[in-house]
């Protein structure tokens, strides 16, 4: 079984950590956006949903906030990777 990893991004300051667990990730995603006011968070259902839809991917971005292109793009990322996982394996 492939092992998830999920890399946070802020778009300010690069990747912001490496977390196995994704609700560490969204905690870690949602205190850099805790900045603006002007955010409009994504729940962690939603966030778990998006991830959820696109499983057959081997690597997929999700936006936390929304507003994210319309606060001009400023705000966190959570992508997700499988590790161990070969090209164009299953």
């Amino acid at each position: 079984m492939d092992k998830k990893m999920y890399i946070v991004k802020g778009s300010e300051d690069g990747n912001l950590g490496v977390y196995s667990n994704l609700k560490r990730a969204y905690a870690k995603a949602i205190q850099y956006n805790k900045h603006n006011e002007e955010r409009d968070i994504k729940s962690y259902a939603k966030v778990c949903k998006e991830f959820n839809e696109h499983k057959d991917y081997w690597s997929w971005v999700v936006d936390v906030d929304n507003n994210y292109y319309t606060n001009g793009c400023v705000g966190a990322s959570i992508e997700l990777f499988y590790v161990n996982k070969g090209f164009g394996e299953g």
